[in-house]
């Protein structure tokens, strides 16, 4: 068995060390060109496949959108028109009854003895009486 002095441990592992470079500077120089065909070949060719394929299959799952609801926008737009009716009704009949003399009487303020009149009498036929 042939023991190695340290000098000579060091020239080996420096010799070593510069094959491993050199073979990998070599590795490198031969992979390069081989990689970026590959790289070319893939976004030219696979590529465009794989991503219609995502794109199909994306559009595959995809649930359909909600249908959106239309009935409480519906009912309230009814209600808000229901109230303008109302409310428009209510100010033609006052307007109406202020311009033929029969002032409703207010909430506040009941009619006097003296200025209300008699009810009219009817027969019974429906025939109103006029005094």
């Amino acid at each position: 068995m042939v023991l190695m002095t340290k000098s000579q441990a060091r020239d080996r592992a420096a010799a070593a060390a510069a094959a491993a470079r050199q073979g990998t500077y070599s590795a490198r120089i031969w992979a390069a060109p081989r990689i970026a065909r590959t790289g070319q070949a893939l976004e030219q060719q696979v590529a465009p496949k794989v991503a219609a394929m995502l794109s199909s299959a994306a559009h595959r799952i995809d649930p359909a959108p909600a249908r959106r609801r239309r009935w409480p926008f519906v009912a309230a737009g009814l209600t808000v028109a229901a109230g303008l009716c109302g409310t428009a009704a209510y100010l033609v009949n006052r307007r109406a009854a202020r311009q033929w003399g029969e002032v409703p009487a207010t909430t506040g303020d009941p009619a006097a003895p003296e200025t209300a009149q008699e009810p009219a009498g009817s027969d019974v036929n429906g025939r109103v009486h006029t005094r």
